[in-house]
């Protein structure tokens, strides 16, 4: 009985991100043991790229031969493999906008080319071509930008901190009630309110009264005279 040719589960980029969870616009790849999303060196994928880094192959696939030996995450995930969540080094990325063709292959690319990738033929047939990760990778390129800073931190700014249910104890009360004291009140002046108008009539009586006794004694004297 004649074997059934070998098939490899991944040859593609629809192939790997077909293995992940979608969630935020991240591609999670499965946890595992391993320090980071990886498959196995002897994958005829990895082969091709000579690398077994399921992010910097993604990248490959879908943007451009790296240049560094690295790729920094600007992702929270510590499993996530989308392409657009990755960047270069800083110094890279000044070489690629320096150069005016920040996209392809630098200078110093060229005698190693065909040891990091494919030819870009081959490339461009391993492109996504379902629907939703093309739109699910536009989205985040959309968001994430050239050097993937437009996601830098937003969900831990996007995730409210969580604060501990505080207990309650006999003498560790939640909720203390200060009690406020009651506001004094303020003693009221006495009012002066001057002489009544029964005082001011008594006044002018008498002044009236005197008056008329200094004018009868005075015509009392002029009479003796």
């Amino acid at each position: 009985m004649a074997k059934r040719p070998y098939k490899a589960k991944y040859n593609n980029a629809d192939d790997l991100l077909d293995n992940c969870e979608i969630r935020d616009d991240c591609y999670l790849w499965p946890e595992s043991s391993c320090p980071m999303p990886m498959m196995s060196p002897k994958s005829p994928l990895a082969l091709k790229f000579t690398s077994t880094s399921i992010v910097r192959i993604l990248f490959t696939i879908c943007r451009f031969p790296p240049a560094g030996p690295r790729l920094i995450s600007m992702c929270n995930s510590k499993w996530c493999v989308n392409p657009y969540h990755h960047t270069e080094s800083k110094r890279i990325r000044q070489k690629r906008f320096a150069s005016g063709r920040p996209n392809d292959v630098l200078p110093e690319q060229e005698g190693n080319r065909h040891l990091i990738a494919p030819s870009d033929e081959e490339l461009m047939a391993m492109r996504p071509k379902k629907p939703i990760h093309i739109k699910t990778l536009l989205d985040s390129a959309v968001v994430a930008g050239y050097d993937a800073e437009g996601i830098t931190n937003k969900r831990i700014l996007l995730t409210p901190k969580r604060k501990d249910i505080p207990t309650a104890t006999e003498d560790r009360p939640i909720f203390k009630i200060k009690l406020r004291d009651e506001p004094k009140p303020e003693p009221v002046a006495e009012k002066d309110e001057g002489p009544s108008w029964e005082e001011i009539e008594f006044g002018l009586d008498k002044m009236i009264d005197h008056i008329s006794a200094q004018r009868k004694a005075k015509l009392e004297r002029n009479s003796d005279t």
